[in-house]
């Protein structure tokens, strides 16, 4: 019986069963990530570095859609060759979890930890009540007394001498 693609591109039986991610749900690529650390049922795993899209034409007729999760050993993450490279082929994801396409194949795929997310940019906005606003506040307060007597402006420009 054919539990791969592979398997059934060799010639075993296809009971042409298979999972299917519904559509509009969570797919292999929101529920994975890259940085993410993953592990298998059958104790592969590591620290992904991409997730790709594949697409199956099944004997049905049906063209479905399946995931590779790429990923490498954790003490290579930083730095790795292509020899390092793992895949996890033919990815489905089922509600909250990581299954693979044929249903007569029971592995399964966890998510271990998450990748930090990277830090958001900093804000360059001048916070209200900061002490660079209330120095604006001050001159800008000093600038309308100095515009009312009609002498200068908010910019601290020299005041005649008397």
């Amino acid at each position: 019986m054919a539990y791969s693609t592979y398997t059934a591109s060799l010639g075993a039986p296809d009971r042409r069963q298979y999972r299917r991610t519904p559509p509009g749900a969570l797919t292999v690529a929101d529920l994975v990530r890259p940085g993410d650390t993953v592990a298998t049922s059958y104790s592969t795993g590591g620290v992904v570095i991409e997730v790709e899209e594949h697409f199956y034409a099944a004997p049905t007729g049906e063209t479905l859609s399946h995931f590779t999760i790429v990923y490498v050993p954790p003490d290579r993450t930083t730095r790795y060759r292509d020899s390092d490279r793992r895949w996890i082929n033919e990815c489905v994801a089922i509600g909250d979890r990581i299954r693979m396409l044929f249903e007569a194949n029971t592995d399964e795929v966890f998510v271990l930890s998450r990748a930090r997310p990277s830090q958001p940019p900093r804000s360059r906005t001048i916070p209200a009540d900061g002490p660079f606003q209330s120095r604006v506040r001050a001159l800008a307060a000093e600038g309308d007394r100095g515009s009312r007597e009609g002498q200068g402006d908010y910019r601290r420009t020299p005041r005649p001498a008397g």
